[in-house]
């Protein structure tokens, strides 16, 4: 239940009912992508990674954005929280492999980590914008 709560695959609800719409930051293009998968390992893992090029590519130019609005005490703040999120996120999103084997826990995993650097690139933009 949890495995597909994280890949945000929405689960047969009782009685008929819609299951509950799972807000994602990731792009349309990849919820098409996943669903035309037909559920593969490969194909899901191939849409994951064409994701996370365009959400890095959000991070970084959002990351830039707030640097450059950014003075020398709060660029070098922003940089060490950068780094250490950074080993958040691999540290966070391997547990998946640690705890669970087989091709399910490396889409997990996957999943994880586009997640949470679109995430990121969310908040970065947001303390962007607030320099404004």
């Amino acid at each position: 239940m949890a495995a597909t709560a994280m890949l945000g695959v929405a689960q047969a609800a009782p009685n008929g009912a819609k299951p509950p719409k799972i807000d994602s930051p990731l792009s349309v293009d990849h919820g098409k992508c996943i669903e035309s998968s037909d559920g593969t390992t490969a194909d899901m893992l191939s849409c994951d990674e064409k994701e996370n090029v365009k959400q890095d590519r959000r991070l970084n130019e959002n990351y830039k954005k707030l640097m450059s609005k950014s003075n020398d005490d709060q660029r070098n703040t922003v940089k060490d929280a950068q780094r250490k999120w950074i080993e958040y996120r691999s540290s966070t999103c391997s547990l998946f492999s640690i705890v669970n084997s087989g091709s399910i826990a490396r889409i997990i995993d996957s999943q994880c980590f586009v997640n949470e650097t679109a995430k990121r690139a969310d908040l970065l933009k947001e303390l962007s914008d607030l320099q404004d």
